[in-house]
């Protein structure tokens, strides 16, 4: 049994059009459809409530992503226990 879990953000496309945008853009969209994909195996995904402060690169929320992580695999825990 496959357990996910999800800490991507919903992106939004930017309105600006320069090259770091774009790049960014095409990023995300790899991202996307990398999780779409590995959708398929997955019994369950779990979708953590992040600080808005939380990215890819910020050590300093890191203890709050894993008190985040920690509270919604709570709130889930009859379901895992089910599979």
């Amino acid at each position: 049994n496959v357990i996910a879990v999800d800490i991507s953000e919903e992106y939004e496309k930017p309105d600006n059009s320069n090259l770091l945008e774009t790049m960014m853009h095409s990023f995300y969209i790899m991202r996307d459809r990398m999780q779409e994909s590995k959708k398929h195996n997955q019994k369950l995904t779990i979708k953590p409530i992040l600080p808005d402060s939380a990215g890819l690169l910020t050590f300093k929320t890191m203890v709050k992503c894993m008190e985040a992580g920690y509270v919604a695999t709570k709130k889930v825990i009859s379901q895992i226990q089910k599979l």
